[in-house]
């Protein structure tokens, strides 16, 4: 039984190596500011959303859904989005 365990030890072991790899490689990869990259346009947004972008609008206005506004037009942020649709989200 006490190879069993020391098996399950080390495959434990290399098994959480692996994850903090992984853990620090994403760290490293996502940026922590929105970048020019990270908006998306009033189509692209509608479009992930799955609404009309005339709702979008109508959410803009009403000021529900996050954005930015560099002169007439809109951008939206993919990590702005993805916490609206989360906070937005019904649980039962």
């Amino acid at each position: 039984m006490v190879l069993v365990d020391s098996s399950l030890a080390k495959r434990f072991a290399s098994l959480e190596t692996k994850i903090d790899k992984l853990l620090k490689v994403q760290a490293a990869t996502v940026p922590e500011e929105t970048s020019v990259f990270d908006l998306m346009t009033a189509d692209k947004t509608a479009e992930l959303l799955g609404l009309k972008k005339s709702t979008l609008y109508a959410m803009t206005c009403r000021k529900e859904i996050p954005f930015t506004k560099r002169g007439k037009r809109l951008y939206f942020s993919r990590k702005d989005v993805s916490e609206f649709i989360t906070k937005s989200s019904v649980s039962n």
